[in-house]
């Protein structure tokens, strides 16, 4: 599947991982604006004692969680091989 042209220039491997990093991304950013929606509905946690530090540790994971994943599926490395399904890597 890695060798058949796909439009733009692209493998349909590199369209695959593409759309996977969009996608995980994606999902991550829309976890970091939930959280902060619950935190403009709700500021009086941040208030309460060990309310920022319940507040900060999922933010702070989210973080961590969409930078390994953009490190991860950034280039064609053997990491990225060994981490993703083989048929996004172009592997059989």
């Amino acid at each position: 599947m890695s060798g058949v042209s796909a439009p733009y220039g692209y493998t349909s491997s590199t369209r695959a991982i593409l759309l996977f990093r969009g996608v995980s991304l994606g999902i991550i950013l829309l976890d970091l604006a939930l959280v902060g929606g619950q935190m403009a509905l709700y500021p009086a946690l941040l208030i309460q004692p060990g309310g920022l530090i319940y507040l900060l540790e999922p933010i702070v994971l989210l973080i961590v969680y969409g930078a390994i994943m953009g490190a991860v599926t950034w280039a064609n490395t053997p990491t990225r091989c060994a981490t993703l399904p083989s048929r996004i890597c172009g592997r059989r």
